[in-house]
């Protein structure tokens, strides 16, 4: 008995490669900021009394936190994309896209202006949530639950075997 990528899993691979341009995105942006606003290294923030340690900051806190959740987003799209490979890629591309948004909010408007990205990240982070009809593996109705009726009429009318 051997394992099997289904077909689609390319599809998922697609996505985690938009997960590194976005993050490479967010590398360039705290590159430029660092030369901008002389930042040196090894500091990893702007020091205290800096007079430019809010903008700085703020371009590099969108970097560390999307590298704060990077890995998480990448392992639940890669396991969950052997079951369901179209949905766990298109929640990890939404999740790069947002992350691109979140930097670019973050770092032009401030706290305030990630919160668009915010948004659109939480959303594409649900990879590790399946789609509810998707993840039943017992489909009979008294497993089911109670609030989903469109799901239980589309059971009792399914052909014979299915219900």
């Amino acid at each position: 008995m051997g394992f099997e990528l289904p077909d689609a899993y390319g599809y998922v691979l697609l996505a985690h490669g938009f997960s590194w341009i976005s993050n490479m995105y967010l590398v360039i942006n705290v590159v430029k900021a660092r030369k901008k606003y002389k930042v040196e290294y090894p500091a990893l923030y702007a020091p205290d009394g800096h007079p430019n340690a809010s903008e700085f900051n703020c371009v590099q806190r969108a970097h560390q936190n999307t590298l704060e959740n990077w890995a998480p987003v990448q392992l639940a799209m890669a396991f969950n994309g052997i079951m369901y490979p179209k949905f766990a890629a298109a929640c990890g591309t939404i999740w790069a896209v947002g992350r691109i948004i979140y930097g670019y909010g973050y770092a032009s408007g401030g706290p305030q202006g990630r919160m668009v990205g915010g948004r659109m990240t939480r959303n594409g982070r649900n990879t590790g949530k399946m789609p509810k009809r998707s993840s039943r593996h017992n489909l009979t109705p008294g497993r089911l639950p109670a609030h989903d009726r469109s799901f239980r009429r589309w059971l009792q009318d399914a052909p014979e075997g299915l219900s």
